[in-house]
């Protein structure tokens, strides 16, 4: 009397996926992705591995079944399932190749199976049966396991009986020398390196009030390689946009974030013809990194005068310290090219000044001291 012993491996699947074309490929050309496939994912999707061996430790039969169960409950005996794969692996061994001459190449196997990750694909002949004159057609299943420990437990039960084979993931291009070349370019000429001391040192010394987060410098003077440069490339190389200002002029001074008149007060504001086109277009000159991040309409001008003035005009007033009115003055003294700038940015300016608070009352104070001056040219 045979004894046999059976061995049953259960595998819970996140997804499986079944390709059945009704006929051959019209051409050799084609292949699996131009057929349609169907995909089936939750509630629970099951796979059965039964091997049965003899006393002797003989193979008997390798039967798999994958099971998609319409309820997950495990205690209703009665709960629905649909089988969608039902196959004796060890049967297709004693089929002969389709095409002798293709399996040499693995191409005309009746069985075979290929895994990378936690995803394995098997094509399987059917039917097995082929009649005369007609063309082999082949069945295509993919199926992906909770990990990839799961799906090397699943080809070491098969390997017996059905060859496999590991697809390599594909290999990106790495632009190693493309991420270099584009990080490295900061070291363009002394003169900028010089500019940026002096950037980073008057936001220093002359800002008393705090500045915004996003407006905080991050240059720590070199730039880190990242362990997997491939990786960087595809998924940051698309939004990777350092913005940068040009050099046209040999020194600037990034003008502190002030959001109210009192916080004016608490800071020397500088302004020249070149930093305040820079900080408006964010676009200036992508090659050429900066070391100090935009803050948009956070930071904005001083209150600019009048550019048909040929001098600074002090505005005195019982509300202004005096501490206030000589560090503004000291500063356009040192910055006379406020009074050259071209009537769009000047209009630019002037927009965000009226939004400040107290410039009605600077207003009123002009238009008095025109009026005096009026006076006086008569």
């Amino acid at each position: 009397m045979s004894h046999f012993t059976t061995v049953t491996a259960t595998y819970i699947l996140v997804k499986y996926s079944r390709s059945y074309p009704s006929s051959a490929p019209s051409s050799q050309a084609q292949t699996s992705s131009d057929v349609d496939w169907q995909h089936f994912v939750n509630p629970v999707i099951k796979l059965y591995l039964d091997v049965k061996k003899s006393s002797t430790g003989e193979l008997v039969s390798v039967r798999l079944r994958i099971a998609w169960f319409m309820d997950d409950r495990t205690e209703d005996v009665d709960r629905r399932e649909v089988v969608f794969e039902d196959l004796e692996l060890l049967s297709f061994s004693s089929l002969s190749p389709p095409n002798p001459q293709a399996a040499q190449i693995e191409q005309g196997l009746p069985l075979k199976a290929v895994y990378r990750d936690s995803v394995v694909g098997i094509r399987y002949l059917h039917p097995r049966v082929i009649g005369p004159g007609t063309h082999p057609v082949y069945r295509r299943f993919q199926i992906t396991f909770l990990s990839p420990t799961a799906a090397l437990q699943f080809i070491d039960a098969i390997r017996t009986v059905c060859p496999c084979k590991a697809n390599p993931s594909t290999q990106t291009p790495v632009r190693n020398q493309t991420m270099h070349t584009d990080l490295s370019r900061p070291r363009t000429s002394t003169g900028l390196m010089s500019q940026t001391n002096t950037l980073i040192r008057t936001q220093t010394s002359h800002s008393a009030a705090p500045i915004p987060k996003r407006a905080r410098l991050t240059y720590d003077g070199a730039f880190s390689r990242p362990s997997n440069p491939g990786r960087l490339n595809l998924e940051t190389s698309t939004d990777l946009h350092v913005p940068s200002f040009t050099t046209s002029t040999p020194s600037r001074q990034m003008l502190p974030n002030n959001d109210n008149t009192s916080q004016i007060s608490s800071s020397s504001v500088t302004l020249s013809s070149s930093s305040s086109r820079e900080m408006i277009n964010p676009d200036c000159d992508s090659s050429q990194p900066s070391y100090a991040s935009r803050n948009d309409s956070d930071m904005m001008p001083p209150p600019p005068l009048p550019s048909s003035a040929p001098r600074p005009v002090e505005v005195t007033g019982p509300q202004v310290p005096d501490a206030f009115t000589s560090e503004f003055l000291a500063s356009l003294r040192e910055t006379p090219a406020l009074y050259d700038l071209p009537q769009a940015e000047l209009e630019d300016l002037v927009g965000h000044v009226i939004r400040e608070e107290g410039f009605a009352k600077l207003l009123d104070a002009l238009d008095s001291m025109w009026k005096v001056k009026g006076f006086l040219d008569r």
